[in-house]
């Protein structure tokens, strides 16, 4: 992540607004980390992105619906 541009966390970016919440935020300049229970989807997205030209985003695979998915996002390097 560069140090100069914003960093947006978008939640459930898999698909749906998650995902248009992902595409919105990169084409305004935001360095990504985007997260949500499915690893493919979450990867497509990633390369989606990174093949328009944006910064590949940071993905993290959580479920936020349990103690251990928070847990495992908070702990999660960037």
């Amino acid at each position: 992540m560069s140090p100069d541009k914003p960093v947006t966390l978008i939640t459930g970016a898999s698909a749906g607004i998650g995902a248009a919440f992902a595409r919105e935020f990169a084409s305004h300049g935001h360095a990504l980390v985007l997260t949500a229970r499915r690893e493919t989807e979450l990867n497509a997205l990633a390369g989606e992105l990174a093949a328009a030209g944006h910064p590949r985003p940071q993905v993290i695979v959580s479920d936020l619906s349990t103690p251990a998915g928070v847990g495992g996002l908070c702990d999660a390097r960037a």
